[in-house]
């Protein structure tokens, strides 16, 4: 991720490519990006690696908060927690 959010105003002006290139995402999301021809296609897809990277992040954040206390997480199929 940037160390910065791009303000409103900014955001209103970035397409997919810019939106995605805020995030650090893996070599293959980013050549399925460019392979979409469409702006809305890819705006759709940079919405989903944005929902599954705050899902990344939340996970993180629970595995944090559970190692400061027992040190133990349960994970079942799925990544279910």
């Amino acid at each position: 991720m940037t160390d910065e959010r791009p303000d409103a105003a900014d955001l209103l002006d970035m397409d997919a490519y810019d939106m995605a290139a805020t995030v650090e995402f893996g070599l293959d999301a980013k050549q399925d990006l460019l392979e979409l021809r469409s702006e809305a296609d890819r705006m759709k897809a940079v919405a989903d690696l944005f929902g599954k990277t705050m899902q990344r992040l939340d996970f993180s954040e629970h595995v944090g908060e559970v190692a400061r206390t027992n040190g133990k997480i349960h994970i079942t199929p799925g990544g279910e927690r």
